[in-house]
């Protein structure tokens, strides 16, 4: 059997005439059948269009009568065929429907480190609203996303469906969470030796602690304010190269410094203060005006 698409209607639109190989076969009428449309659905349109199931139809009744259907909200997409019949030479129209379902109930199962309620939020779902698979998938990759930036860098999200009835849909978000990935090794390499020890020992306070996004960007920030403080002006922290095991649980980071020079004052006309006096001061104002490049 062959099938011939005439056309996707995402939206109600007309038939092409153009979709036929010739203008003859255009103009000739087709039996028209249906899948997909439920029965109340066919009530309705049995009552507007009662010759559809007593003869053959025309491209254009078939175009009105996919536009009632779809004006009717209870359709996502409206698809119609031409196949051949079977045992006979004649060909015959399929108008496909699929129906909009709407969510009946939300599930989330598995979920510890992120809440229930966070978990909807993210997926940006609940109970009543209209059911959009491609919408609600995309959503699972951030949901994923926002356990990697917690730390669960394992963890899997799969979006499950159950229809109860014809008109709607049961989801279920069933959640792996998986173990989190720990910070086993920080290394922080500059050439400056005296500036490599001290951030090194700064580094140990993200050992074995949970690979999160925040505790990346506070240990950024301390260092880079200890940098600031110290007269380390120009220096920068890079963002961290990040190894981990097989099994993605243990990490190791690795930062480097650019240009890792500190700044030293010198004071040329100054009688009355002392140089000293002069840097404490500049110290106690944490080198107002001074930005971290």
């Amino acid at each position: 059997m062959t099938i011939k698409h005439f056309a996707r209607l995402l939206l109600p639109s007309l038939l092409s005439l153009a979709l036929l190989p010739n203008a003859a076969e255009a103009r000739a009428p087709r039996v028209l059948k249906f899948s997909g449309v439920p029965m109340t659905q066919a009530q309705a349109l049995r009552k507007r269009f009662p010759f559809v199931f007593e003869r053959e139809v025309s491209l254009s009744e078939v175009d009105e009568i996919t536009r009632f259907l779809m004006s009717s909200g209870a359709f996502s997409n409206i698809e119609v065929v031409e196949r051949d019949i079977a045992g006979s030479q004649g060909r015959e129209l399929v108008l496909v429907a699929n129906l909009l379902r709407k969510i009946q109930d939300v599930k989330v199962t598995g979920n510890q480190i992120v809440s229930t309620e966070d978990v909807m939020r993210i997926l940006n779902i609940k109970a009543g609203q209209p059911f959009e698979r491609k919408n609600l998938l995309a959503a699972a990759n951030e949901l994923r996303q926002e356990y990697e930036r917690r730390g669960y860098h394992n963890a899997r999200v799969e979006i499950e469906f159950d229809l109860p009835n014809e008109n709607e849909v049961v989801v279920t978000a069933a959640i792996k969470e998986g173990n989190p990935v720990r910070v086993t090794e920080v290394a922080v390499d500059t050439p400056n030796e005296e500036l490599a020890k001290r951030l090194n020992r700064m580094a140990r306070s993200l050992r074995n602690r949970t690979l999160t996004e925040d505790e990346l960007i506070d240990f950024q920030k301390n260092v880079s304010d200890y940098l600031r403080d110290n007269r380390y002006l120009t220096a920068r922290i890079s963002n961290p190269s990040v190894t981990t095991n097989a099994d993605r649980t243990a990490a190791k980071l690795v930062y480097s410094i650019e240009n890792p020079f500190r700044f030293e004052f010198r004071f040329e006309g100054n009688s009355y203060y002392s140089d000293g006096a002069l840097a404490r001061e500049l110290e106690s104002e944490k080198l107002s005006g001074a930005t971290t490049s």
